[in-house]
């Protein structure tokens, strides 16, 4: 209640005194319907703590108002207010006050419901990460999760850790580091450990007042914190991961985990302004999400912060089989060689969906020479974990790999579609309009990206972009456009392929033949997420038939996979008007390539000062042809009116008989999810007329040939 409205209760418990007027005072002046003017000479003024900001504050006194004028009757809505503020107010509930881990925590319901949470007894999960995860609804661990948390917690022991796509694995790392953190405060509060406590910033303040209440709980000030300082500026943990997209994603993962327990957590990645991120690491935070470039260029330049990464208490190397290549991220081998002394005291955190996935050597190495040492056999995946264990120097870690025999989740559905490259626009158009719902596609190259998005935009599909030479802002608000749209469709390169979240995504079509087993794994995760279904259909052409047949062999799928089903009446509908839009999309482009030229040479012409007669022609490649703008919007039209159309005329029937005698119809009359069921009763189909007809089971396809004669 503001010091206004407690003069005027105060008034209200007085009684008025009438005020005699000069005569001099009213004299020349109208005061018709005046009665007489009172004032009150004695009075008591309640005063209440003001719950102003600052800045009203300074407006309220840049506007202050004579004390003589306040001096006058009460008006209705005065009156209006003093009555509102004599209401009785209503009781509050009681809350409970609780120590956590060194800090006084406020608490209170949530939600009415409650959810049992008794599957997370015996993790040593702490009190405010459990409140956290509550409130996003996570009432039971993963496998990844009850498997890692206990030996990380309670063990403090190094982890490698393989689980499939959509697990939990962030949550699996992070619960330990967040624990690790609440411990050390506890410790510092208990006076176990000594730690130089830093003076506290003016940002620091304005970000504590900002933040006076996170959510439903309230933190309050211990007794180091009402003396103006508190123990910050140790690096607890840093979080590396392959891609920024990824960053981003972990450290949102982090933030919403630790809600409830004042843990600052900071990205640093590229395509952002460096001084910014400079800032972020004056606030010493105790996580920090980074992407190997960025973070080794700081430490080289010798940011104060970073530099404590030489006793670090906690690594993780999120997607660590990419991170840890040769040729790769040479920057995450320089800083891991620095920071070979700590290896002792630091817990490290290992993880990828493809950590013991291993290939067979390559050809060129198999064959048999006449003179020269023995050629290296397949790697184990026991090898490859020895590996990570040398390069990062573990001791005594804990291995968990959860990962299935063939790399892929059990609730993905797996086709492919053989047609040549040619084709491969038409096909995806075809998938797109038959079968709507969230469709991410991957490319192997950037100009492929580049080239479909202008094409399917034509089409009137709405793609957005993601790869690697975008803006970074631009990148995520291309994610966040394909995450809001039901029907999105999102045209990407290997970047994308990593470890993001997207909800919702239903298929995931590869345009390109991955290059390794890897790509298609971590692609085809970005579907059948948390327990969830979902598609992922393979173009392959003649040419990239070799790789995937390599690609099923190492991935132990040794039966071919289902064709996706395509009806060829409707499909040469659909090549005709992909047809139209290349058309239209090579003269849009040589037209936009021809004004661009002939700007920038008047441009330059300009600047230096040259002038051409009419009869000069301006030395381009390729000159603006008169009449192909109109050519151009008439194209256009004409392929607008052409989408407006259905894509079956007429009485064309798309159903195709089964072995049970009923009908499927291969296409989609709308409703998401079709194309899923389409190539599961396709392929149950086809195994109930295998058993009709009583063939025997196929041979494998990709049969493994023995490395060496039994004897």
């Amino acid at each position: 209640m503001s010091k206004k409205r407690g003069k005027i209760l105060g008034n209200l418990q007085k009684e008025w005194k009438p005020v005699q007027v000069e005569e001099l005072f009213v004299e020349g002046t109208n005061f018709d319907g005046l009665i007489g003017i009172e004032e009150m000479s004695d009075y008591d003024i309640e005063t209440f703590k003001s719950s102003k900001s600052k800045n009203e504050k300074k407006r309220d006194s840049l506007n202050k108002v004579d004390p003589s004028v306040r001096k006058r009757p009460l008006n209705d809505s005065t009156e209006e207010q003093v009555a509102a503020a004599d209401a009785p107010k209503k009781k509050k509930k009681p809350t409970k006050k609780k120590k956590i881990q060194g800090w006084s925590v406020t608490s209170v319901n949530l939600d009415d419901k409650e959810v049992d949470m008794s599957a997370w007894n015996n993790l040593f999960v702490p009190e405010p990460v459990l409140q956290a995860l509550k409130e996003k609804g996570f009432a039971e661990p993963t496998k990844i999760q009850t498997m890692t948390l206990p030996p990380a917690i309670a063990g403090r022991r190094d982890i490698l850790g393989a689980a499939e796509t959509g697990s939990g694995k962030t949550l699996a790392f992070g619960i330990p580091v967040i624990s690790r953190i609440l411990d050390y405060r506890d410790k510092v509060a208990k006076g176990i450990i000594d730690e130089e406590v830093l003076e506290e910033s003016e940002s620091e303040e304005e970000d504590l007042e900002d933040d006076e209440t996170l959510g439903c709980v309230k933190v309050e000030k211990t007794k180091i914190e009402e003396k103006g300082k508190r123990p910050m500026g140790k690096l607890h943990a840093l979080v590396l991961t392959p891609t920024r997209e990824l960053a981003v994603q972990v450290r949102n993962h982090l933030v919403a985990a630790t809600k409830y327990c004042n843990i600052r957590v900071e990205i640093i990645v590229g395509g952002m302004a460096q001084e910014k991120q400079e800032r972020v690491l004056k606030k010493c935070p105790e996580i920090v999400v980074a992407t190997p470039g960025r973070l080794w260029e700081l430490i080289k330049e010798g940011n104060p912060f970073l530099q404590q990464v030489d006793q670090l208490p906690c690594l993780v190397i999120d997607e660590a089989d990419r991170m840890m290549e040769k040729g790769h991220f040479q920057e995450l081998h320089e800083l891991v060689e620095r920071m070979e002394k700590n290896q002792s005291v630091r817990q490290t955190f290992v993880f990828s969906a493809t950590l013991t996935l291993v290939h067979d050597p390559p050809k060129r190495l198999t064959i048999k020479k006449k003179k020269g040492p023995k050629q290296p056999l397949k790697q184990t995946p026991g090898q490859k974990l020895n590996q990570f264990i040398t390069m990062l120097g573990l001791k005594n870690p804990k291995v968990i790999d959860l990962t299935a025999k063939e790399g892929t989740v059990e609730s993905l559905t797996e086709a492919y579609i053989p047609c040549p490259l040619e084709e491969k626009d038409a096909h995806l158009y075809n998938f797109l309009r038959n079968h709507p719902g969230r469709t991410l596609v991957f490319l192997n190259s950037v100009a492929s990206v580049r080239r479909l998005a202008n094409l399917f935009s034509l089409l009137q599909c709405h793609p957005v972009a993601l790869h690697a030479q975008m803006l970074q802002k631009q990148r995520l608000k291309n994610l966040e456009k394909f995450a809001a749209n039901p029907a999105g469709l999102l045209l990407a390169t290997d970047v994308a392929a990593r470890g993001l979240d997207i909800v919702g995504v239903q298929h995931v079509i590869h345009y390109h033949v991955p290059r390794t087993s890897e790509n298609y794994v971590h692609r085809s995760g970005r579907t059948a997420r948390a327990q969830k279904e979902g598609l992922t259909v393979l173009f392959v052409d003649s040419k990239e038939m070799s790789v995937f047949r390599r690609l099923c062999q190492t991935l132990g799928k040794n039966d071919d996979l289902p064709e996706f089903p395509i009806d060829k009446p409707v499909f040469d509908e659909v090549r005709r008007r992909v047809e139209m839009a290349k058309e239209l999309e090579q003269l849009d482009h040589s037209h936009r390539r021809s004004q661009s030229e002939e700007g920038w040479l008047n441009k330059a012409a300009k600047e230096l000062d040259l002038h051409f007669d009419e009869h000069d022609k301006l030395p381009i490649r390729s000159a603006v042809e008169p009449g192909a703008a109109k050519a151009l919007k008439t194209k256009k039209k004409a392929l607008e009116a052409v989408l407006k159309l259905p894509l079956v005329r007429g009485a064309v029937s798309g159903k195709y008989p089964t072995s049970s005698g009923s009908l499927v119809v291969p296409y989609s009359s709308g409703n998401t999810g079709e194309a899923l069921e389409l190539v599961k009763s396709r392929k149950k189909a086809a195994k109930n007329l295998g058993e009709e007809l009583g063939f025997k089971k196929k041979r494998p396809k990709f049969k493994k040939k023995s490395a060496a004669k039994k004897v």
